[in-house]
């Protein structure tokens, strides 16, 4: 474990300033939904009608998102080096909240990229997807730590929370494959994450079956595995959508 943060850390930085100096600069803007009054309609009907209307907020760099999501996942692990140094291979409280928090702002970033990436940009999606994506770390530290609560119900709150992002995902994927709107690479940007996706869920299932608390292997099969989604994830966007 005391090699294994700092490699992951040394990993993570590599990457992201490869990526940061390779990747060109690519923008996606942010929308609001919101109902507003259809002039036209409103005329022809002879009373007020709403309709859908959407704003551009503001604009996010995918280029910095990518780079972001990498540097979030070092900073985790160059901490977890330091409190691994002083408390040795025993995982205390503070260490697991730190890296299930990591493992959830890092989802976020996840979560995010690839629905900018397929075209799905309202405000209100992409927080909904955040809060969603928060919750599988809250439920992953509660199965850690064993807290007093029925593993069913934690699996359940998992299974949902982890679940429910990739189906919108998937639903915005279809709907643009159908239309031609989206490459083969932007078609595999969802599929080759979700499969690490599930190979994550599936293995933390099976690790947390036991009523022990989890053991140094599992932690560090979580953390590989959230490398190797992450890594890939990173370099499938820079080849579809950042390469100069």
């Amino acid at each position: 474990m005391r090699l294994l943060h700092p490699a992951l850390a040394l990993f993570y930085l590599a990457q992201a300033g490869v990526l940061l100096f390779l990747s060109a600069s690519y923008s996606v803007g942010v929308t609001g939904t919101y109902l507003a009054k259809d002039t036209l309609q409103s005329m022809v009907h002879d009373k007020t009608v709403f309709a859908p209307a959407s704003e551009h907020l503001f604009d996010i760099s995918l280029r910095w998102l990518v780079v972001v999501l990498l540097l979030v996942m070092a900073l985790t692990h160059i901490v977890l080096t330091v409190l691994s140094r002083r408390q040795g291979n025993e995982r205390t409280d503070g260490a697991r909240r730190l890296h299930w928090a990591g493992i959830g702002v890092s989802g976020a970033f996840v979560a995010v990229l690839l629905a900018l990436t397929i075209g799905l940009r309202d405000i209100t999606l992409l927080v909904s997807l955040i809060g969603l994506t928060s919750l599988v770390s809250v439920a992953g530290f509660l199965l850690e730590t064993r807290q007093q609560m029925p593993r069913r119900a934690l699996y359940t709150l998992a299974g949902i929370a982890a679940l429910t992002p990739w189906i919108v995902l998937a639903v915005g994927i279809i709907m643009g494959a159908e239309q031609g709107s989206l490459s083969a690479w932007l078609q595999w940007l969802f599929v080759v994450p979700a499969c690490w996706a599930l190979l994550l869920y599936a293995g933390v299932y099976q690790l947390y079956a036991g009523r022990r608390p989890l053991k140094l292997e599992a932690t560090i099969f979580i953390s590989l595995v959230i490398f190797g989604m992450y890594s890939c994830l990173a370099w499938q966007t820079y080849a579809a959508l950042l390469h100069v």
